[in-house]
């Protein structure tokens, strides 16, 4: 995903199991003053598919800054029956694969033609290793640990504020519930990747506010976002359409089933970072 649309996923055709490989290097992940390094292993279920589920669905996601009328980026998020595909449509080099039933992201860099898989596994341990690291009260609150959810007073709708960072949210009910319970797992396992890419902002508040829209069975439909950082003030805003799959997706999801196929494999710091 696009550094400027990570802020809201809290945040991307059955495919053969099999073209998921293990992870094959150690992950690093920073936050400030630290760094952890998680080594391989194997995988095992993990944010596995919601039970009884079989839903295929679209959200399509455009980050625009200020007021202006074109985004900066848009994607495709597709969800088919448990894999999640992330698919850029402005910048498309990089894509994404969420697969929680086999406890792996995948990530595939269209230009040089190389893939990196990480094991859902380690996205917990590092995350969990970011969150022990911040010892003091200073630290808990730069990374987002302390904030909390509260009523909008710009929209209908929900916020959080930590560090500077401002969140405001609105949102919608999808047609079944269950679209809620994918979207957010979605969310949780993009802002575990954010974390380990040193993308964007902290993610500890956005999964903070992601929870809670996901318990209510609810997804995004609105967010926007100003950051504070001395006289400097930088807004940005999304929106989230919910679509069902289409044939341009169909053909999408079989050119990625290639691209898994045919990609070298390579270290994840190997993969560049949109």
């Amino acid at each position: 995903m696009s550094s400027r649309l990570h802020f809201i996923a809290f945040c991307v055709l059955p495919m053969a199991l099999g073209m998921f490989g293990p992870s094959v290097c150690p992950v690093v992940a920073q936050v400030p003053g630290q760094t952890f390094v998680s080594q391989p292993s194997p995988s095992r279920p993990h944010h596995g598919k919601v039970a009884g589920t079989d839903s295929r669905f679209t959200v399509t996601v455009k980050t625009f800054v200020g007021a202006q009328s074109d985004p900066i980026a848009e994607h495709r998020i597709v969800f088919d029956n448990g894999l999640i595909y992330d698919l850029p449509q402005i910048d498309s080099a990089t894509v994404t694969v969420y697969d929680p039933a086999q406890g792996h992201v995948t990530l595939m860099d269209r230009p040089r033609q190389v893939q990196s898989t990480i094991s859902i596994d380690d996205l917990v341990k590092i995350t969990a290793q970011a969150r022990a690291s911040a010892d003091t009260p200073d630290k808990q609150e730069q990374l987002g640990l302390t904030a909390t959810v509260q009523k909008s007073n710009r929209m209908i709708g929900y916020s959080i504020h930590f560090a500077g960072a401002t969140y405001h949210m609105s949102t919608q009910k999808p047609a079944h519930p269950t679209m809620a319970s994918e979207f957010g797992q979605f969310s949780d396992l993009a802002a575990r990747m954010n974390l380990v890419r040193q993308s964007w902002l902290p993610p500890f508040a956005r999964m903070t506010l992601s929870d809670r829209i996901t318990a209510a069975g609810e997804i995004p439909l609105e967010t926007s976002l100003t950051i504070q950082r001395g006289d400097r003030t930088d807004e940005y805003r999304t929106t989230m359409l919910i679509g069902e799959l289409t044939e341009d997706d169909a053909k999408s999801i079989q050119e990625v089933r290639g691209m898994l196929t045919l990609y070298k494999t390579v270290s994840l710091d190997e993969v560049p970072k949109a």
